[in-house]
C-alpha cells in the first residue's frame, strides 16, 4: 500500500483567504485606533473642563477678598491663581474694564478646537474659548450703522428680516459707490498697524456681490470682493493685517461705483471682529456667558466663542 506523508497532502492558505484575514486585521486596527483617539479625546477634555473650573473658583475667591473685584489684567490673574500656561494648556483670562465681569478658558495646545470655558455669567463650565469681539454696535442694536456714501444711498434700522437681536442695518444704494462701516463712535477702532485682525459678518443682498473695504487713518484703501447668494444670509469673513503706520482701523460692507444698480439693498448683522487669524462663532454682550466692556450694544464684548 502507498503511503502518502501529511506533509505532502498539507494544503497552504489560498490568496482569498490571506486578503480576508488581511482586510479583518485592518478593521480591527481601524477600530483600536478610533477608539483610542476617542478615549484621549475625552480625557484631555475632561482635564480642560477641570482647569477652567478651578480658574474660575480662584478668580471667584480672588473677588472675594477684593470686594467682588476680579483680577485686572492677565498677569493679575496668573499671580493671583498661581497658574500658567502649560505644554498641554493655554489659559486665556480676559475682565470687563470695570473688572465686575471676567471669562477664563483654558484650551489644548495641540488641538484647539478643545477648550473650556467659564464666565461669570455662563452658569458653568461650557465648550470655547474666551475672545474679545472688538465691533461696537455689533448687530445695529444701538443705532443703525455708520454711512460711508458717495452716491446718495440711504441706511436705517429695521426690526424686519433680521439675522441675530432685534434690529438689523439697512442700506439701500443710490448712484455711487455707499459702504455701512463695521464699528461707531468714539474709540471704536478695530485695531492698527501691524495687528491682525479677522473680520465677519452676517449679511444679505440683492446682488451677488459686494465688498470689504479696509480703511483707517493714514493709510489707503485695501477692497476684498466677496461673492454671496442673492436674497439668502450668508457669513463672510476676511484675515487683515492693518497696514503699518495706520492710527486706525475699519471695515465696511457694501458696493462700489457700478457693482450694484441703485435701488440694491444690503442687510448687515452679527458683525465679529477679533484679534488673530481664527474665526469664531458670533457672539456678543447679550449672549449667554459673554459681557459687555461698557455701554450695552454700543461697546467691545467677551465671552465664550467656538472655532467655526
Amino acid at each position: 500500500m502507498t503511503m502518502v506523508s501529511w506533509a505532502k497532502n498539507k494544503q497552504a492558505f489560498t490568496i482569498v483567504e490571506l486578503l480576508i484575514v488581511i482586510v479583518v486585521i485592518a478593521i480591527l486596527a481601524a477600530i483600536t485606533i478610533v477608539a483610542y483617539t476617542g478615549i484621549q479625546d475625552r480625557a484631555k477634555q475632561s482635564a480642560l473642563q477641570s482647569a477652567a473650573s478651578q480658574a474660575s473658583k480662584k478668580v471667584t475667591a480672588f473677588a472675594v477678598d477684593n470686594i467682588d473685584l476680579y483680577p485686572q489684567d492677565e498677569a493679575a490673574f496668573q499671580s493671583a491663581t498661581s497658574l500658567a500656561d502649560t505644554s498641554d494648556i493655554d489659559y486665556v483670562y480676559l475682565v470687563s474694564p470695570d473688572r465686575t465681569h471676567y471669562c477664563v478658558s483654558a484650551t489644548n495646545t495641540g488641538n484647539s478646537s478643545l477648550s473650556f470655558a467659564v464666565s461669570d455669567s455662563s452658569g458653568g463650565t461650557v465648550e470655547g474659548r474666551c475672545v474679545r469681539n472688538l465691533a461696537w454696535n455689533p448687530s445695529s442694536e444701538a443705532s443703525a450703522a455708520a454711512l460711508n456714501n458717495g452716491g446718495g444711498a440711504a441706511v436705517s434700522r429695521v426690526s424686519s428680516d433680521v439675522y441675530s437681536g432685534t434690529y438689523t442695518s439697512l442700506l439701500t444704494k443710490g448712484s455711487g459707490y455707499a459702504f455701512l462701516a463695521s464699528s461707531n463712535g468714539a474709540g471704536s477702532s478695530l485695531g492698527v498697524g501691524g495687528d491682525v485682525i479677522t473680520v465677519s459678518a452676517w449679511v444679505k443682498s440683492s446682488p451677488v456681490s459686494l465688498l470689504m473695504v479696509q480703511r483707517g487713518g493714514g493709510v489707503s484703501y485695501a477692497n476684498r470682493s466677496k461673492s454671496v447668494t442673492s436674497g439668502s444670509w450668508v457669513r463672510i469673513h476676511e484675515t487683515y493685517t492693518v497696514q503699518s503706520g495706520a492710527t486706525s482701523f475699519y471695515i465696511d460692507f457694501g458696493w462700489e461705483g457700478s457693482s450694484a444698480v441703485s435701488g440694491s439693498t444690503l442687510r448687515l448683522d452679527a458683525i465679529m471682529a477679533t484679534q488673530g487669524t481664527n474665526l469664531y462663532s458670533y457672539g456678543d454682550g447679550s449672549y449667554p456667558g459673554w459681557s459687555w466692556d461698557g455701554t450695552a450694544d454700543n461697546s467691545t464684548s467677551f465671552g465664550p466663542a467656538t472655532l467655526q
